[in-house]
């Protein structure tokens, strides 16, 4: 049996195991065993965290945007700044 769990130790851990449908699972199944109260909380904290992800979001592209802004004021070229930023050709010029 020694040998048998040892053998089973040095195995590759499969590669789904790195996908994210897997936790999703996994916190459903948490979810599952929560009470009433707590996955109200949880569902809320989710939701918090959402909104604060967008939040962030938004605020990086607004500095990329005034980023952006500045180095086509100093004359840098829209393929450099296409490059170097996450903004489509038509996005840099309206700035």
């Amino acid at each position: 049996m020694k040998n048998l769990q040892k053998k089973a130790d040095d195995l590759p851990v499969p590669q789904f195991w790195g996908e994210g449908w897997l936790e999703k699972a996994k916190n459903y199944l948490d979810k599952a065993q929560m009470t009433p109260e707590q996955r109200m909380m949880f569902e809320v904290t989710m939701a918090k965290s959402a909104v604060v992800e967008q939040h962030i979001e938004e605020r990086i592209e607004e500095r990329e945007k005034l980023i952006a802004k500045k180095m086509k004021e100093q004359g840098i070229s829209i393929e450099l700044i296409l490059a170097v930023t996450s903004l489509t050709k038509e996005e840099i010029e309206l700035l």
